[in-house]
């Protein structure tokens, strides 16, 4: 159920996620900066709300800690029925710790191929942590990453800050048994895209049509991308996803971002909504815009966490 959190007996309730955080960049004064937080904001919420234990969001640079603490903010703002208290880098809502840990050593981020590898340090630390090696030499620096509340924390979840974690809640005790049995889990990563049917139904071009283009959004009103599947919670419904391994349809073409890269090298799905068509575009010109999308069909849940 996607508006409770769940309670302190949540089978993931031991579980320990690390979000590696690294800040969007972007042209507009303040808005990559608002976008952060906020969407570091939406990934801790999906977490807790699946019942984690603990949050520990790890950064490198002196600006992350700002970014972490508004993000803190909005929830504490937004915790409504649940219990939440606030520090500056650290804060509970419901049964979840959340806290925020920068990392100093920089041989823990820096790799042969990568000068800053956030996951890599996130997980050197925890390691560090957990196997006790740390509070050997820095037992405060081992509190911020584990906590004071003395919980034996059995498995550890590595996140990036703008991933929301969705998921059946009716599942978690399946998921508990199969870590148990030493299995472990990746998710599948669906890719979210601007569909016009996500604007109010009344107004799109009125409203929007200044600050939103029609190349920054999948027309829902052009075939194939009126169809939009709704998949609903029932737990009768085995959903499941495709993997199409190595066919890649969409880096079928050579190059994305009107020929100035290789798609491979580029989020080819993306290519289409950096590129503005022309405001009296017809349907068929606007199909033949966003035609790497075309062989995916395009789906809504509405159920589960997140």
């Amino acid at each position: 159920d996607s508006g409770a959190t769940l309670s302190k007996s949540s089978p993931l309730q031991e579980t320990i996620a690390m979000i590696a955080f690294a800040p969007y960049h972007g042209r507009a004064p303040g808005r990559a900066e608002y976008l952060t937080s906020l969407s570091l904001a939406a990934t801790i919420a999906s977490l807790y709300k699946v019942g984690f234990g603990r949050v520990v969001v790890t950064g490198m640079k002196d600006d992350d800690e700002e970014y972490v603490r508004q993000a803190f903010q909005f929830l504490h703002n937004h915790a409504h029925r649940h219990t939440a208290t606030l520090n500056s880098t650290s804060a509970k809502i419901g049964h979840t710790e959340l806290a925020y840990v920068q990392m100093t050593n920089r041989s823990w981020t820096t790799t042969k191929w990568v000068k800053l590898n956030i996951p890599r340090g996130s997980v050197l630390g925890m390691q560090l942590a957990l196997s006790g090696q740390m509070a050997m030499e820095t037992p405060k620096e081992e509190e911020k990453w584990l906590g004071s509340s003395g919980t034996d924390w059995k498995y550890v979840y590595l996140t990036e800050p703008d991933t929301i974690l969705h998921t059946k809640s009716w599942l978690l005790p399946t998921i508990r048994e199969g870590l148990d049995s030493g299995m472990s889990f990746f998710p599948h990563r669906l890719q979210p895209l601007p569909h016009e049917s996500d604007f109010p139904s009344k107004g799109t071009e009125q409203h929007y049509a200044s600050p939103v283009n029609k190349g920054h959004y999948v027309p829902g009103h052009v075939h194939p991308f009126s169809n939009v599947t709704l998949l609903k919670d029932e737990e009768e419904e085995d959903y499941s996803c495709c993997d199409g391994g190595g066919a890649w349809v969409g880096r079928m073409e050579p190059f994305c971002h009107g020929g100035q890269e290789p798609c491979g090298t580029s989020m080819w799905w993306s290519s289409s909504l950096y590129l503005e068509p022309p405001k009296d575009a017809t349907d068929e010109a606007l199909l033949e815009h966003y035609q790497k999308l075309v062989p995916y069909p395009m789906m809504r849940l509405d159920y589960g966490t997140r």
